[in-house]
């Protein structure tokens, strides 16, 4: 008999129920690894992100740092510029006469408004040199005392006399200063007595260029602050200068400015808002004997005698630039202060402390409901709806940019105004057979052009990022389209001695819907960049139509440099440009094809390339042209471009007195009421208007204009009946009170004056802005003579009828 063998019954039972207590571990345990996972995985994206948004704001504080270090050094440039043309144009007078007195002088310098063009300047004088022998001496001061009616006596600046290896030689001697009344000290001083004076002033006589000194004390300065002269040699009429001997023998003195360091520079907060503390120094050893300038004080605060490195190291940004001005090296150290505009870090911090709170959420709701698939699912969607509303935060931060854009570029547009306007007055002025000078004007209108160019193309793409740029849909003619930038492109083609030609590959339709100047934008830049890459050949507008799909097709195709595949991959990106290279030759702000290829989508359609490395390029653009059912066409072959009117290009090179003697009485009779705030402006357009035939009262800001239109004077006065006025430009951004309540209240007080807002905003909507306050019309900045006569004229039919 075999034995049965059974296991004890409490055994069985326990190995029946361990697999069930194992099993509840494992699952209670497994969910809490997981939620902890899920929340460490929360916690590292949340730091990761939030540090990403720390450094992105960081980035933009150091990048709003270099643009206000960068307006800085900008405006030490500019300013010590202001004094080099005002030099040069007191020299003009030596080189134009031979016989400039102290008389003479005097009104030169009594013509130039001191303290607004030359701030920090005393005065303008002239050194004459003297040969250092006493019959030349006596002769000299016998017909200064003649000229100046005052004593005039030698005299050397302090301790010079003392100071060992006084140089010999020639005496530089002080003959003119003006004005006279607070630089009487400085008559009569010989500066080749100074070293550090004789010094710039040989260094200027050698090299025939302007020339600063070192720091120096004057002596018409009784607060003993930090000063420097800066002089420009005058020479002898036709005389050779090309070599330093020639220089040196035909050297008769110079024209100089004693400056005050402290005011020269008083401007430098200012241009950077206040934002950053400045400090200018002589030379290169920071020292507080060479300090020109510090805008905090902070050195004479701490009575420190050498430059303290390690308190701007302590500042969130500094910066140290040395600077070529005269002959001399400047340095200049910039530090942020106490005023420095942070970008706010509250998006960052939202990062971090909300993604801390809805990883552990996270975490918690993954420890509740478990591990299976459809929750993490859930829990995923969740955590990618937060991405995405962290990049609609990102959108609406690219929006803002480009609001600022728009707001920079009005700052740019008000001055160019002036810049340009002035141009074309030069050009009225000058002889037409003085080529080299209409050269020089013709300089300044083509760069200010340029310029607006590029701050349309800013706008432009400021308008596409915040998605108010808008297309229309009209009926065009692709052809008389082609012919018209083909023209206004023959010039720089014919300068270049290539061919530029159109041709029809396909019939085309004679009538498209499109947005014509949009388009042209895009040809004019297509066909402007073939130009300007192409030396040899010529360039080619295909036209052609695909009628499968309803699309204009336009191929521009040059015989130029082409472009490697790298290079045409990077062609449609904004600020970028096929070489980079520092010594490229082509410029370009790299706007143009990218604006283009938004454009080109906008309209229906793209842009695509197909280059070839030393061979050419051809750009194809496709845009869509509505219905064109019954619409007849154009035969393939040749399209001949319209030539240039040569006649009317004549015209628009005469200058601009011509022009105005044309048009002198359009405005016969036109009483203009002008309310602008800027002085160059206000003088420009008063100049347009007056030639012509316009009587205009300039009102400073939209109060005094108001004021100039009640009967009693001020703001709160009845309107004068009739109205004193015919028409009334109105700037939109003024002091004191802006246009928008200035022309509010006007219509609010009943009146019917015709007002024309003219400013420099030019965003989507600020038209309609300035129709909403009351205006009748819309210019903007720059505006040219011709612009402003008409719109005047539209304002006033009746007038112009009268």
């Amino acid at each position: 008999m075999t034995a049965e063998i059974r296991p004890h019954p409490d055994a069985t039972s326990r190995a029946a129920d361990s697999q069930p207590a194992w099993s509840f571990v494992v699952k209670k345990y497994r969910s809490v690894g997981l939620a902890v996972l899920v929340g460490l995985i929360g916690l590292a994206v949340t730091f990761f992100a939030s540090r990403h948004e720390f450094e992105v704001a960081h980035r933009e504080d150091l990048h709003h740092f270099q643009q206000l270090n960068d307006r800085v050094t900008a405006e030490v440039q500019r300013q010590i510029s202001l004094y080099h043309y005002g030099l040069m144009g007191t020299r003009s007078v030596f080189a134009a006469s031979n016989d400039v007195d102290g008389q003479a002088f005097l009104h030169l310098v009594q013509s130039r408004e001191m303290e607004k063009e030359f701030p920090g300047a005393l005065g303008i004088g002239y050194i004459h040199r003297v040969p250092d022998d006493g019959q030349a001496l006596d002769a000299f001061l016998d017909q200064a005392r003649g000229e100046v009616q005052l004593p005039f006596e030698v005299s050397l600046p302090p301790g010079a006399a003392a100071l060992p290896g006084t140089p010999t030689g020639d005496r530089y001697i002080t003959k003119y200063i003006e004005p006279l009344a607070r630089n009487q000290p400085a008559l009569g001083l010989d500066i080749g007595a100074h070293p550090v004076r004789r010094e710039a002033a040989d260094r200027a006589m050698r090299t025939g260029e302007a020339a600063l000194t070192g720091t120096i004390h004057l002596v018409q300065d009784q607060s003993n602050a930090p000063a420097f002269l800066y002089m420009l040699p005058v020479y002898q009429r036709d005389a050779p200068l090309e070599t330093e001997r020639q220089r040196i023998d035909a050297l008769v003195g110079w024209v100089y400015m004693p400056l005050l360091g402290p005011d020269v520079f008083q401007g430098l907060t200012e241009a950077a808002n206040h934002e950053v503390d400045v400090h200018v120094f002589d030379g290169t050893i920071l020292t507080a004997d060479t300090l020109i300038y510090d805008s905090a004080g902070n050195m004479q605060k701490n009575n420190l005698t050498i430059y303290n490195n390690e308190d701007m190291a302590d500042r969130l940004f500094h910066d140290t630039r040395e600077i070529e001005i005269g002959g001399r090296v400047w340095t200049v150290t910039k530090g942020t202060n106490d005023n420095f505009t942070l970008v706010p870090r509250t998006t960052a911090w939202l990062v971090l402390f909300g993604g801390s709170i809805m990883s552990v959420l996270a975490g918690l709701l993954v420890h509740v409901l478990g591990t299976t698939t459809a929750r993490a699912l859930t829990m995923a969607d969740s955590m990618t709806a937060d991405l995405r509303a962290y990049a609609d935060a990102a959108r609406q931060a690219t929006q803002a940019k480009s609001a600022f854009l728009a707001n920079m570029s009005h700052e740019i547009r008000t001055p160019m105004t002036a810049i340009l306007g002035y141009a074309e007055l030069l050009e009225a002025q000058i002889d037409h057979q003085d080529h080299e000078v209409l050269s020089y004007t013709g300089t300044i209108r083509r760069n200010g052009n340029h310029l607006i160019s590029i701050i349309n193309d800013v706008l432009d793409l400021s308008k596409i990022e915040a998605g108010k740029f808008t297309v229309e849909r009209v009926d065009t003619d692709p052809r008389q389209l082609v012919c018209d930038v083909l023209s206004l492109m023959q010039v720089k083609a014919s300068a270049k001695s290539i061919r530029l030609e159109a041709t029809c590959t396909s019939p085309v339709p004679e009538r498209i819907k499109t947005d014509p100047l949009r388009l042209r934008q895009v040809l004019v830049n297509l066909v402007g960049n073939a130009i300007k890459f192409t030396e040899v050949g010529g360039v080619r507008v295909e036209i052609g139509f695909d009628n499968e799909r309803d699309l204009l097709v336009l191929n521009v195709t040059d015989s130029g440099c082409g472009m490697s595949p790298e290079q045409v991959d990077k062609l449609f990106r904004p600020f970028t440009q096929a070489d980079e290279s520092t010594s490229r030759k082509h410029g370009g702000t790299g706007l143009g094809l990218h604006i283009s290829k938004r454009l080109a989508e906008l309209l229906g359609g793209q842009i695509s390339c197909v280059s070839t490395l030393g061979k050419g390029s051809r750009f194809q653009v496709t845009l869509q042209t509505g219905d064109v059912q019954g619409v007849g066409l154009i035969q393939a072959g040749p399209v001949q471009a319209v030539e240039v009117d040569r006649r009317a290009a004549s015209d628009r090179a005469r200058p601009a007195g011509n022009a105005q003697s044309s048009q002198a009485k359009r405005l016969d009779g036109f009483r203009v009421l002008l309310a602008e705030d800027g002085p160059d402006n206000q003088r420009l357009i008063n100049y347009h208007l007056t030639k012509a035939g316009a009587r205009v009262t300039i009102a400073e800001n939209g109060r005094v204009a108001v004021e100039q239109l009640t009967s009693d004077g001020t703001l709160d006065g009845a309107l004068t009946e009739p109205p004193v006025f015919d028409v009334m430009f109105c700037d939109m951004q003024m002091p004191e009170m802006d246009g928008y309540t200035a022309v509010s209240l006007l219509r609010e007080k009943g009146s019917t004056l015709p007002i024309i807002a003219l400013t420099a905003h030019a965003m989507s909507g600020d038209d309609q802005k300035c129709y909403d306050a009351g205006c009748d019309a819309y210019a903007t900045k720059p505006i040219d003579r011709e612009t402003l006569v008409r719109v005047c004229l539209e304002a006033r039919p009746a007038k112009t009828a009268a």
